[in-house]
């Protein structure tokens, strides 16, 4: 009789030893484990390296999103090539109130439902 099955029996005398219990509960420790293990990968990715402007700027963003947040922050193209960190406060700032007005624009378009592609070519 293996350990987990004699701890089954001294839980229970009188009754038939049984492994389907034992075995759900050493395969809740399994996924117990895997689970810390993902809860931690979770946290590393969401540190405040990862959730801050200039990573996301710099490692996120492709060229066409840095782009069009550029021009609707009014800089210039020399200012797309250059990282976050080394941008200016004012360039920094224009960046956020940029994506404010695209997150604004997006929600005032969903709000009215008027995202569907098929309404911008048949609009006339």
């Amino acid at each position: 009789m293996s350990l987990a099955t004699q701890q089954t029996a001294s839980i229970e005398p009188n009754a038939e030893p049984s492994t389907a219990p034992t075995l759900k509960l050493i395969s809740n420790q399994v996924n117990s484990t895997a689970g810390q293990k993902c809860i931690a990968e979770i946290r590393a990715k969401l540190s405040s390296k990862t959730r801050n402007p200039a990573y996301i700027y710099n490692k996120i963003l492709n060229t066409r999103q840095r782009k069009t947040l550029c021009f609707s922050a009014g800089l210039t193209r020399t200012d797309l090539q250059t990282p976050f960190e080394q941008l200016s406060d004012d360039s920094r700032l224009a960046i956020q109130k940029a994506i404010l007005l695209c997150g604004h624009l997006f929600d005032t378009f969903n709000q009215a439902q008027a995202l569907d592609a098929k309404q911008y070519v048949k609009c006339k």
